[in-house]
């Protein structure tokens, strides 16, 4: 992304934001109800008939959107992938010395682990 955007030693894009109008107009994507998430004044029990009904009603949502659901939401990702992808990103904060200090120019992290992978 860096050399896409010809961006200088240093600079790293955190994120990318894209304006303009929808060709369609989708539905909306189910959120989970509010008494699943919301708690008052003490922790209550999970639902599991209403987190099982949301569960059905996500999952038609992704077969209305043409997504390829395996048993689970395809926007959860495993922890190994997070993981990975969390790793990654930090090997080029580093690579790219955004982690450096400015008198010494010495990296903030220790790289040496990233050149294995």
């Amino acid at each position: 992304m860096t050399e896409l955007l010809k961006l200088p030693q240093h600079v790293l894009p955190l994120f990318g934001l894209c304006l303009g109008w929808p060709a369609d107009n989708p539905d909306l994507k189910p959120r989970l109800p509010a008494s699943i998430l919301v708690h008052e004044n003490s922790y209550q029990p999970l639902d599991k008939d209403e987190l099982a009904q949301y569960d059905e009603q996500l999952a038609e949502y992704y077969l209305t959107r043409a997504a390829i659901i395996a048993g689970i939401p395809g926007a959860i990702i495993s922890a190994e992938q997070s993981l990975k992808k969390a790793a990654h990103l930090f090997w080029i904060i580093c690579t790219n010395r955004v982690g450096q200090r400015a008198k010494t120019a010495t990296p903030m992290y220790d790289t040496r682990a990233f050149d294995q992978v």
